[in-house]
Formats: structure tokens, C-alpha cells, sequence
């Protein structure tokens, strides 16, 4: 037993979640679908001695989600505050 199986797969849609909005099922579905274009075109783009370090442009865009929309790409619904 690994005690790190299944660590990768929830970091990846932890990932997501976070670029997409982590209140919105939607913004994590967009997310996923931003995280997947992105992982794939830097595969494509990417020359091969620099393929080990996909994960971390991938971060890097995490960061600058997080810089400039903190909230995600699609914001969660703030309900109105009972009076």
C-alpha cells in the first residue's frame, strides 16, 4: 500500500476546481476543460527536453488565475443577506 496512490488525479481536479471557481460546478467543469486544452497544447508546443516541466506552467497559470480572478473564472452565487 502507497500511501500516495490517487494523489495526482485529486491534485489535477483540485487544480481545476480552483481555476474554474470552487463554489461553481460549472466553473469546475470549465476548469477541467481549460486545465485539459492546456496540459495537451503544451505537449504539442512544448519541444521535448522541456516536457518535464508541463506541471509546472500549468501551476504557473494557477497563480496568475489566482492573481488576477480570485474567485475563478466563474464566481459562485452570493445569496442576499436576510433582513
Amino acid at each position: 500500500v502507497v500511501p500516495t496512490i490517487g494523489l495526482t488525479p485529486v491534485l489535477v481536479a483540485f487544480v481545476a476546481a480552483v481555476i474554474g471557481g470552487m463554489g461553481s460546478l460549472t466553473g469546475a467543469v470549465l476548469g477541467g476543460y481549460v486545465l485539459g486544452f492546456v496540459t495537451v497544447g503544451l505537449s504539442s508546443l512544448l519541444p521535448q527536453g522541456m516536457l518535464d516541466f508541463r506541471q509546472a506552467f500549468v501551476f504557473a497559470i494557477v497563480i496568475l488565475v489566482l492573481l488576477f480572478r480570485p474567485q475563478g473564472l466563474i464566481a459562485a452565487r452570493q445569496s442576499a443577506e436576510r433582513v
